[in-house]
């Protein structure tokens, strides 16, 4: 689940694995060692294509943890990367292996879930539920425990019937931070 990226040239001069090196950290959230947002997309927009062009659907997932923010400001960045990071190991411990993790920023991490064979809407939203469930387990930093709050939001490529597919990788993660936001008042995916 994490960055293609990361797997590192076993041959090749110094120069050769030097360049491997910052190519994968130019990829790589140094928070999380998940994907950064930049290469999210690019796999994100590379799925995208492959799935109109071929046919296997993607489903792509947003969720927010506010308190990352919260602590950014209260309790100074450290605290939140700390945070972060807790939070992005739940996340790798329990992805499936054909998905491929984001950290976007703060308390946002995406997620992108090929669906070769069509979508499957119902095991996407039991991911989500049990993703909402993890990220939502107390998260004890130092003195103090955190109880983080988390909305996810899907987006399917191809999209619902009538509803209109998303033309690019980002509307598809537009699509899915919109149905976050819709998400945050029920509690559910």
């Amino acid at each position: 689940p994490l960055c293609a990226t990361q797997a590192a040239a076993a041959g090749g001069s110094q120069a050769d694995r030097e360049l491997e090196h910052l190519r994968a950290l130019a990829c790589i959230d140094e928070v999380t060692g998940l994907c950064n947002r930049r290469h999210l997309m690019a796999q994100a927009e590379a799925a995208w294509h492959l799935a109109r062009a071929q046919g296997p659907a993607l489903c792509l997932l947003a969720f927010e943890v506010p308190q990352v923010a919260h602590l950014a400001g209260t309790l100074g960045q450290a605290a939140a990367n700390t945070l972060t990071s807790a939070l992005a190991a739940r996340l790798v411990a329990d992805s499936p292996a054909q998905s491929v993790l984001g950290h976007l920023g703060d308390g946002e991490f995406a997620a992108l879930l090929p669906q070769h064979g069509g979508p499957d809407r119902a095991a996407a939203l039991q991911l989500a539920a049990r993703w909402q469930a993890l990220l939502q387990e107390p998260v004890a930093l130092a003195d103090l425990t955190v109880y983080p709050q988390c909305a996810i939001g899907l987006a399917f490529e191809p999209g619902d019937k009538g509803s209109g597919d998303a033309v690019d990788a980002h509307a598809l993660l537009v699509a899915a931070q919109s149905a976050r936001r819709e998400a945050e008042g029920t509690g559910t995916p």
